[in-house]
């Protein structure tokens, strides 16, 4: 089976790059990206992924606005989207359009945990590891 697809999002470089690994580790081709400005110009391009793991306080263009506009897109419309956040408020309207959320700082675990819910254990079994 062809490895998944995901794009990650976030503005810290660190967690950035340790999500990527800890995903590339599980079995994902990962594509990168600082902010939702630089993501939907990645999705204009060749960027077809199978899941988005973003960041919600971010420069430019928050997660919360980013998902809102991947929606609009009928091609991304059921992409299945990840939520991370330190912020502890309550989510706005568009938190419907997240399939779960993980609270920074996270532990491995809890990134497993989020994508066994999204993609189904059989998903990450087929991965790296």
């Amino acid at each position: 089976m062809a490895n998944r697809r995901v794009l990650l999002i976030d503005d810290d470089e660190g967690i950035r790059l340790s999500t990527a690994e800890l995903l590339e580790d599980l079995g994902f081709d990962v594509t990168l990206a600082r902010d939702g400005v630089e993501a939907l110009e990645q999705l204009r391009g060749s960027c077809r992924p199978d899941l988005v793991i973003t960041d919600l306080m971010m420069p430019r263009i928050t997660g919360w606005e980013f998902v809102v506009r991947l929606r609009d897109q009928a091609e991304f419309a059921t992409v299945p989207v990840i939520a991370m956040s330190a912020a502890t408020t309550a989510l706005p309207r568009s938190a419907r359009h997240f399939a779960a959320f993980i609270s920074k700082p996270f532990r491995m675990e809890d990134i497993e945990s989020a994508l066994t819910c999204v993609m189904g254990g059989s998903q990450l079994a087929s991965g790296g590891r």
